[in-house]
């Protein structure tokens, strides 16, 4: 089993804003979910987005209710 990180390639949509830091991210099934963070402009970004870990695509999870504040 190999156990360091290293780089992935993946696809995106140029509409996504992938750059970010201060983010939460969890993985599950076949997929790591990505929430708020900052981007490159220091804006938060209260979206959740979804990369598809066996497609390498990623994707915008449309949400319903209300976004948790920044912290």
């Amino acid at each position: 089993t190999e156990t360091a990180w290293k780089r992935i390639k993946t696809d995106h949509q140029s509409s996504l804003s992938l750059e970010r830091y201060h983010h939460s991210a969890v993985v599950s099934d076949h997929s790591m979910f990505i929430f708020g963070g900052k981007n490159n402009i220091a804006t938060c970004e209260p979206q959740l987005i979804e990369l598809h870990l066996a497609t390498r695509q990623w994707s915008v999870v449309h949400t319903v209710g209300t976004v948790p504040s920044p912290r």
